[in-house]
């Protein structure tokens, strides 16, 4: 014979997922308030497409030159700061 048995969640248990996303709206909610829209930049457009087209065409030149300035230099620089 086989017996079932049934497990009692708890009101946390059954609704924590409810609950958490409940508090995130209502932080964003109040965040969004604040915002005042003015509309949008005459610039935005060239900005998003400078954007995109650094991130489909990247420059190489800039990751490692050897000039100690290059992005591998100071990546390593930082990983050798004492925490």
């Amino acid at each position: 014979m086989t017996e079932t048995k049934t497990i009692q969640k708890t009101f946390w248990q059954k609704y924590s997922t409810l609950m958490i996303s409940l508090v995130v709206l209502v932080i964003y909610g109040w965040a969004l308030t604040g915002l005042t829209f003015s509309g949008i930049q005459e610039s935005a457009g060239e900005v998003s497409s400078s954007i995109f087209h650094g991130l489909t065409h990247p420059d190489w030149a800039y990751v490692y030159d050897g000039s100690g300035e290059d992005l591998v230099s100071l990546i390593l620089q930082t990983l050798r700061l004492p925490f």
